[in-house]
């Protein structure tokens, strides 16, 4: 089930750690941190297989480039030019924000985990992130600049609270800075990769440092193979409705959890 529940939340603009939460406070359904970060493994691999093509093409185009780093200012110009070179450059700009926020803030996040309230309340604010894409006027632009990436890359941050959306506040973020709906998307769905698979090897190093080892069985890789199918599933389904500028509808969902959450805490 939680395989499940990771697969769907994850991508769709719903928050997979504020329902992590959620089915933690009310179902006691408890998700080992070992297996919290292997269903965020499986679902980081669901990125990698859909958008397989973008990644080998920015993959191939940064490291053709290295052999010219002799060339200093030129080496860095020759890469900001190529496009697929560049939206690597950019992956890893966005990708500073959260990776220093989430190594300074590990035990204040840590501590939100146990507080429904919190989740409450961010999921108030993801619905407003969600609606406020409706003010978003014009077709936007299909090339990302830095200050697209810095901007996406900071509240992404923001992510790191259980209840706040990651791809739904970073989509938002992309269309709010000028960006058109495919780019805001695809630039949200692979800046999650560092993102995942950093919060993931961190915890599955933490795991193995401080806890029994990291031990692989038949109901980790059920979970794992439930989170990566639905989830490859629910990309398709979000890449589609941000394509048709529906993204908005997805904040009743939100909402109305999140005022459920108020009546009955």
């Amino acid at each position: 089930m939680l395989g499940m529940v990771q697969g769907i939340t994850e991508w769709l603009p719903v928050s997979s750690s504020g329902h992590l939460v959620i089915l933690q406070h009310y179902w006691g359904v408890d998700s080992p941190v070992l297996f919290d970060a292997l269903l965020h493994l499986a679902t980081a691999l669901t990125v990698l297989l859909v958008f397989r093509q973008d990644v080998s093409r920015i993959v191939t185009a940064f490291f053709s480039g290295l052999g010219d780093m002799r060339k200093g200012a030129e080496f860095w110009e020759s890469l900001w030019n190529d496009t697929d070179a560049r939206m690597g450059l950019l992956v890893v700009l966005g990708s500073v924000p959260i990776g220093i926020a989430g190594f300074l803030l590990a035990d204040e996040v840590e501590s939100m985990f146990e507080s429904i309230r919190h989740v409450a309340v961010a999921l108030l604010v993801t619905g407003i992130i969600l609606i406020s894409t409706v003010f978003v006027r014009g077709k936007g632009r299909s090339d990302a600049s830095a200050r697209d990436a810095a901007v996406v890359g900071i509240v992404q941050v923001a992510s790191l609270v259980p209840g706040i959306s990651r791809s739904g506040s970073t989509i938002s973020a992309g269309l709010h800075s000028g960006l058109d709906r495919e780019t805001a998307a695809r630039f949200s769905f692979l800046l999650s990769i560092p993102a995942i698979i950093g919060a993931s090897a961190y915890q599955l190093l933490k795991n193995g440092a401080s806890g029994p080892g990291i031990q692989v069985g038949t109901s980790e890789l059920a979970g794992m193979a439930a989170a990566a199918l639905v989830g490859y599933a629910c990309i398709h389904t979000l890449l589609a409705v941000v394509r048709r500028g529906y993204v908005h509808l997805f904040a009743l969902y939100c909402l109305a959890l999140s005022g459920v959450l108020f009546l009955v805490i």
